[in-house]
């Protein structure tokens, strides 16, 4: 996923690329590539609680607001199956509408209540919230299930090799039983 999100960073060349780095692998990488860091949030655990992710989510959504940039940008590591993990970077903000869904909606006029600005600022923030606690959850998930994977590569190994030792202790000793058989059937037949 880094290596994704580096190429991803490389492409906004020409304009000013700012990153809020969440976990030390990340936060390491950006500084090898020498992009400015506005934070790092390097001690989240395995397990992400949402009420962990609302640090990110208000320093995102301020910065946002305040127009001190255009656009945000979330990547992480899309989980699929337990052999399958996809790097995914996608549009944060502003809020893109899903073309699938756009295509089959029938814009009808409604009238809200409170007003459709109330009902987006109430909104808003918990979408990004969602959307950062979902993109952390993703990524642990796929952590997880790569740990489980070389972890079951690595008993599948080391079953292998002891299988392999055990076949190798077993020839050696079988050789030895052999040659003392010999040696004691030729000492026997120089005393006769």
């Amino acid at each position: 996923m880094v290596k994704e999100a580096l190429r991803t960073i490389g492409t906004y060349d020409s304009a000013q690329v700012d990153v809020v780095a969440v976990g030390k692998r990340g936060a390491q990488a950006v500084r090898r590539v020498n992009k400015q860091i506005v934070a790092a949030f390097e001690q989240l655990t395995n397990n992400p609680k949402f009420v962990d992710t609302l640090p990110i989510s208000k320093l995102i959504l301020k910065s946002y607001l305040d127009g001190t940039y255009d656009k945000i940008v979330i990547g992480y590591t899309d989980y699929v199956s337990a052999v399958t993990q996809i790097p995914s970077v996608i549009q944060l903000l502003p809020l893109k509408r899903d073309e699938e869904l756009g295509s089959t909606l029938h814009l009808a006029e409604y009238i809200f209540e409170p007003s459709p600005a109330a009902v987006l600022d109430f909104i808003l923030p918990r979408i990004v919230e969602t959307m950062i606690w979902q993109a952390l959850l993703e990524t642990s998930a796929s952590e997880h299930s790569a740990r489980m994977l070389a972890m079951r590569n690595a008993t599948d190994a080391a079953k292998d090799m002891i299988d392999d030792l055990t076949f190798t202790y077993n020839q050696i000793r079988q050789a030895g039983i052999t040659r003392e058989i010999s040696e004691i059937s030729s000492g026997k037949a120089a005393l006769e």
